[in-house]
């Protein structure tokens, strides 16, 4: 008797765990030794378990009506399946089917599964999980595997080394190793924690994902004892095997797929900003096919797989949102549109057994995360074209700098608990230090151009208040790359950390444009130079590429700016410069007679700043500098 089924069928699964869950790694019969002991056997289908529920079966034939299977019965070969998360009304309607439908043991791979994640009537999630031809996979399915082949071709014996250095995987001599310290090559996933530590030391792992990991890894090659006496491979020419290799996954996307996203979205150097905008809008768009803008706290799924798909969530909303700050172009996701909540060591991050260099690294990224959400609500200011008057703007200023003042104490906190034990060695902790004072410096330039716009002249004093408050922010990202250190440059760096040192070397050539303080339009100068001494200095001596576009940036702009009647070469010798800034922000007694309200309204400055002549003289495009056509602010 023939089990085939027509291709009407179809199946409604609630609660079935889908195959991403299980597909991280793509299992061939020799590895399944290394299966873990509640995974469910490589035979059945990845998108049921022993430990689901009932299923249910709509047919088409007319035939007795089913009964509930007590197991789902083995299918004779394993299927690869894409699962697509339901639409709000989708999952009422499934989850309606599973109250009325009796269910039925699972039939052979062909069907359509249609299942239930969560039965919240509030809040029902249902998926649909796509089998056989319903995927469209036009790619060779040999090509990524080919990709992993010549990578490591490239990489030869040192492929475990790149991937310890990725995860910090024990197995380097720390106690013997004379060199840099062994606590030095725990590099990424501290800070960054996409995947459980464990998981990228298995023989399985998906081609797609270890490409990513080797490419991200190699810009650590120079600062590890073990690779660094080697020549190391060419970066770009990895990067670009490993973006072959995640291109060639999203013909047939799966979760690991978002994951090998995340983690080449993470690595160094940036051949592309087209490319990855691109990649952080195509990794968005297969998210929210999979689900992962939805709470999985409820869902009947492992506890590894909640904290996975929380991490995975806002890994990615991270790198929209920095992307899009960088970039200047609009965030692809919404914050009235997922209800994933912020990672926890409790819940989400494990540490158990890890060293407290770790545990700060995994705390510093929960302070990312609250970052990060502080920042996309910054950027509506900028994105948002609907009509704004001043004063709503001023308001939502003032919200934003309590926001920022809030997160701050929690960061303060942090680092006083790493000087306290004595932690140098946090990776990650330098780059977030610089996007909190980008986003205070970013914070100031909207204020200052906001009330450029208004239309009652107030006194000079108030204008040189926020002129003031800009140069004193942009000189803290200087003083902070200044006092940074080889440990410091070698630590965990988001990509974007580039567009933010080129944003203050802007920043500062337009303050000493814009100001009548000859000796305040020095400072800025003197800072410009003493950026681009510790940039070449990072470059040349520690192999730190992030501060490449600023220096070109720079000697761009400087080039154009010695036309001006700026001293650019015969400047005064830093020490004065230092103690003529530094007496410039500490005497503020000219703003004692303004309260807050009149320092943030809407009529605080004169309305003919000199912005339009100063842009089109330096060429500003970074993202606080240039202004719509009806006076919006924006990025671009």
């Amino acid at each position: 008797m023939s089990n085939a089924k027509g291709p009407s069928e179809s199946k409604v699964r609630p609660s079935a765990t889908p195959s991403e869950f299980h597909e991280f790694s793509q299992l061939k019969p020799i590895l399944l030794e290394h299966r873990p002991h509640n995974e469910t056997p490589p035979t059945l289908p990845p998108s049921l378990s022993p430990a689901s529920p009932s299923h249910i079966h709509i047919s088409n034939r007319n035939g007795p009506k089913p009964l509930r299977a007590t197991t789902p019965p083995v299918a004779k070969e394993r299927h690869e399946k894409a699962v697509h998360i339901l639409g709000p009304s989708g999952a009422h309607d499934s989850l309606f089917l599973e109250q009325h439908l009796s269910p039925d043991p699972m039939s052979e791979a062909g069907q359509e599964l249609i299942g239930m994640y969560s039965n919240d009537k509030c809040k029902p999630v249902g998926f649909v999980s796509l089998l056989g031809g319903q995927e469209t996979n036009t790619k060779d399915p040999s090509s990524f595997i080919n990709q992993r082949l010549i990578i490591g071709q490239i990489l030869g014996p040192f492929r475990d080394t790149l991937i310890s250095m990725y995860v910090l995987r024990p197995y380097m001599q720390a106690e013997t190793d004379t060199g840099p310290s062994y606590r030095y090559t725990q590099k990424i996933h501290p800070a960054f924690p996409i995947e459980d530590k464990a998981v990228f030391f298995q023989s399985n792992l998906s081609d797609g994902l270890i490409c990513a990991v080797y490419s991200t890894s190699l810009i650590y090659w120079k600062n590890t004892h073990a690779l660094s006496s080697h020549p190391c491979p060419d970066l770009k020419f990895v990067r670009h095997l490993a973006g072959g290799a995640l291109q060639d996954e999203f013909a047939s996307p799966r979760l690991s797929t978002v994951a090998a996203g995340l983690v080449f979205l993470t690595g160094r150097p940036v051949t592309s900003i087209i490319e990855t905008s691109m990649t952080v809008g195509r990794v968005v768009a297969l998210a929210h096919s999979l689900g992962l803008n939805r709470d999985p706290t409820n869902w009947k799924i492992p506890q590894h797989h909640k904290r996975l798909r929380v991490r995975l969530w806002w890994c990615l909303i991270i790198h929209d949102t920095w992307s899009s700050f960088s970039r200047g172009i609009p965030a692809h996701i919404l914050s009235t549109q997922h209800d994933v909540p912020i990672p926890s060591l409790a819940a989400h991050i494990p540490v158990a057994n890890e060293s407290e260099d770790d545990i700060l690294a995994a705390q510093g990224f929960v302070l990312l995360c609250e970052l990060t959400v502080v920042v996309r609500e910054m950027m509506m200011i900028t994105y948002d074209l609907s009509p704004k008057t001043q004063d709503d703007i001023s308001k939502k200023l003032r919200k934003h700098e309590v926001s920022l003042d809030l997160w701050e104490e929690s960061f303060s906190n942090w680092k006083e608990t790493q000087s306290l034990r004595g932690s140098n060695e946090v990776t990650g902790s330098s780059s977030l230090t610089l996007e909190f004072l980008t986003i205070k410096m970013f914070l100031s330039r909207i204020a200052l151009h906001e009330s450029s716009k208004a239309e009652a002249p107030q006194s000079l004093e108030i204008r040189q208040y926020y002129q003031l408050h800009c140069r004193k922010a942009a000189h803290n990202v200087v003083e902070f790359m200044a006092g940074l250190s080889k440990l410091n440059f070698g630590e965990f760096w988001l990509p974007y950390a580039a567009s933010h040192l080129t944003v203050c070397a802007t920043l500062l050539l337009r303050c000493a444009l814009e100001t009548d303080d000859n000796e305040a339009a020095r400072s800025c100068m003197w800072d410009v130079r003493k950026l681009q001494t510790v940039l070449k200095a990072a470059r040349d001596d520690y192999e730190w590429e992030l501060g490449e576009t600023c220096l070109d940036h720079c000697e761009n702009l400087i080039s154009r700016a010695k036309h001006t009647n700026i001293e650019l070469e015969n400047t005064d010798d830093n020490e004065t410069i230092r103690q003529s800034f530094q007496s410039d922000i500490d005497h503020r007694d000219i703003l004692d007679g303004f309260s807050n309200d009149e320092l943030w309204g809407a009529a605080v400055f004169m309305n003919t700043a000199p912005w339009d002549t100063l842009d089109a003289q330096m060429g500003y495009n970074s993202f606080f500098d240039i202004t719509t056509a009806d006076g919006n602010l924006t990025w671009g």
